[in-house]
């Protein structure tokens, strides 16, 4: 299992911290929190042990020291870095939108909490080692000694106080920089596809989107590379194909599902927040588009199978043939018109997550 003496590359804050006798109410509701699923076959610990290789009791102590860091990045309102396996409970805590962002932001925080990736650079390294110190001092004052397998210990040759006063405005972790178009060397897709009039202007804004960030060292794509440990041009194509997916998903509503090396991509941009709640969901898509992994059931494991027999059908009406290594072809027997047709029927409702991730800068942009 090895243990974590390693600070994530990631900051998160909030703005503003609760009065203190809000704070045992805050922990009380915290420890009440929802994660896992009663009954379901793959829950949150189960998912969380099996993405690390982690056996299912240690998968369980780190979502209890998530639900610490949770606690304090909202009881101070101050910047706060996980330890590397805390990150790997938030990162999965993320591709589980409505519980993330409805029932922990909206409901239980009042406030979006942001996860920002850092851009691989030395001078946000030392900021994110200052950072990471102070969350184990804050860690505890309030929790006592922090558990030595998830968290390591505090290195007191790191002199977080200097660091984070020294710390020009403009350079704080938590901005996020206005994204621009990405430049690469790889010649951009030419081919003229079937895009409806009344969704050029969507296909459009998608087109301008960029997933990378000119002059970063850690770019989306790379991260999508080195999670996958794929070549980064197979992770520039991928990121390509997840871009037709989300035109998919707002064309055709919620009966769409991506093929595993798309939903891969997905993962990854939802650690983004910010691009992928406010300038994907919010300015491009309209609405938030949620991800809800599955429930291990074998039903829904057909249903599944169903759904993306059907968006693959979508996808060769509007794009052509897909890339069969990235979206291999579903129809080997498969009835999913029968299936989705026999699937409960959803009544659209249009949701109110958006004034979550709407902050005074963003509003002045």
């Amino acid at each position: 299992m090895g243990y974590a003496n390693l600070h994530a590359n990631c900051v998160v804050s909030v703005k503003y911290g609760i009065a203190e006798e809000q704070k045992e109410q805050l922990w009380r509701a915290l420890e009440q929190f929802p994660l896992d699923d009663p009954g379901v076959e793959h829950n949150f610990t189960q998912r969380l042990a099996r993405r690390n290789s982690w056996d299912l009791a240690y998968a369980a102590v780190v979502v209890a020291e998530y639900r610490k860091f949770l606690y304090l990045i909202k009881s101070t309102g101050l910047m706060q870095t996980p330890s590397l396996h805390v990150d790997e409970a938030w990162h999965l805590h993320l591709n589980y939108t409505k519980k993330y962002w409805e029932m922990l932001c909206r409901d239980l925080f009042n406030e979006p909490v942001h996860h920002h990736p850092g851009d691989g650079t030395v001078d946000s390294e030392h900021v994110f080692e200052a950072v990471y110190e102070r969350t184990l001092q804050l860690y505890i004052a309030r929790f006592g000694d922090p558990v030595f397998e998830v968290w390591g210990k505090p290195n007191a040759k790191i002199d977080w106080r200097s660091i984070l006063t020294k710390l020009p405005e403009t350079a704080h972790p938590t901005s996020y920089p206005i994204l621009e178009w990405f430049q690469g060397d790889e010649e951009k897709m030419t081919t003229e596809f079937a895009i409806p009039g009344h969704h050029q202007e969507l296909w459009s804004k998608l087109q301008g989107f960029t997933f990378d960030i000119i002059g970063v060292p850690k770019s989306f794509s790379d991260r999508v590379a080195l999670r996958n440990k794929w070549p980064r041009h197979l992770a520039l194509r991928v990121t390509e194909e997840y871009r037709k997916f989300l035109y998919l998903r707002a064309t055709l509503g919620k009966r769409v599902s991506p093929p595993t090396m798309v939903d891969e991509a997905w993962h990854i941009h939802m650690l983004y927040t910010k691009s992928y709640w406010v300038e994907l969901c919010q300015k491009i898509m309209g609405e938030p588009i949620h991800h809800k992994p599955g429930s291990g059931s074998i039903e829904d494991d057909l249903n599944t199978k169903a759904i993306y027999a059907h968006t693959y059908d979508e996808y060769v009406k509007v794009f052509g043939e897909p890339p069969s290594d990235i979206w291999p072809d579903p129809h080997q027997g498969l009835d999913w018109r029968s299936i989705i047709a026999e699937l409960p029927g959803t009544k659209h409702v249009k949701s109110q997550i958006f004034h979550l991730f709407s902050d005074a800068s963003d509003e002045a942009a």
